[in-house]
């Protein structure tokens, strides 16, 4: 909860440099006992002290329910400070350093978050736990040896850590030129035959995954991998990254190029269970 409870009380925007930052606020006034909702957008292009929530009127508590602050540039980033102002005396509630598209949002019940340009939490209670899921055709399962698909998106200089996932395989066909080792990973970056940039493995000792036609499940947690076969691969050493590197779908087939056969119709969906900390 939030609240400016004295005519000398608002909420305002710290800013650092001249990068566009749009603002919204509301908020729910109790005047002894009427209620009335409102809000305000602001725009800000400077650096300066903005009032995004003015003070209440006598006799009344404003309890802000919302503040969102987005930098608009696609470029440049953006300091923003959020502050309660009490007369002369400012008191920083919560400060970040705003890439180009991210937001820093306020939501009562939930708190203070930083929202990257696609939507996700990057810092903030809510982030402790995230989910990513991206479903491949047939033609990106063939391709997976040559061509990984991105699962996660690079965090700059935080650090990115899976948990757990899982791989659901929907074939109707089938794939074949397997080698002996042929994989389906979740991996820190196309060097997907190193065991230390891998995190989730679905080992084919065999083939008998990928060659199926029927559905498929398996899950994998930090450092482990599932075979379906009683195969255990060694977990991987690389289970965060430090250095905006993304997470991506890909495969192992090392000695054969990418997989043949398959069918239109196939379908692999990947699941992974992830948080990031910023450092």
């Amino acid at each position: 909860m939030l609240l400016l409870t004295a005519t000398t009380q608002a909420l305002k925007v710290i800013t650092a440099a001249a990068t566009a930052l749009d603002v919204h606020a509301a908020w729910i006034d109790n005047a002894s006992g009427t209620v009335t909702p409102a809000s305000q957008n602001t725009a800000i292009a400077s650096a300066a002290t903005t009032t995004v929530v003015p003070a209440p009127g006598a006799s009344t508590q404003r309890n802000v329910k919302l503040v969102s602050v987005r930098n608009r540039s696609l470029t440049d980033s953006q300091d923003a400070t959020l502050a309660l102002v009490d007369g002369a005396t400012t008191y920083e509630l919560f400060r970040a350093t705003l890439a180009a598209g991210q937001v820093l949002s306020y939501v009562e019940s939930q708190g203070w978050a930083v929202y990257d340009a696609t939507g996700r939490v990057q810092q903030g209670a809510s982030s402790l736990v995230q989910t990513a899921t991206v479903t491949l055709t047939d033609a990106q399962i063939k391709a997976l040896p040559t061509t990984p698909i991105q699962l996660v998106p690079g965090r700059g200089a935080s650090a990115l850590l899976p948990i757990s996932g899982c791989f659901r395989c929907a074939f109707a066909g089938g794939y074949t030129n397997l080698n002996a080792v042929a994989s389906l990973l979740v991996s820190w970056n196309a060097n997907v035959g190193s065991v230390n940039t891998t995190f989730g493995r679905v080992a084919e000792s065999n083939g008998s995954i990928l060659s199926a036609t029927t559905a498929g499940f398996f899950p994998f947690a930090l450092g482990t991998a599932n075979d379906g076969n009683g195969f255990n691969w060694p977990p991987g050493d690389g289970l965060a990254t430090f250095d905006g590197t993304a997470l991506v779908v890909a495969a192992d087939n090392a000695t054969s190029g990418d997989f043949t056969g398959g069918a239109a119709a196939n379908t692999l969906t990947v699941t992974v269970y992830y948080t990031v900390v910023n450092v």
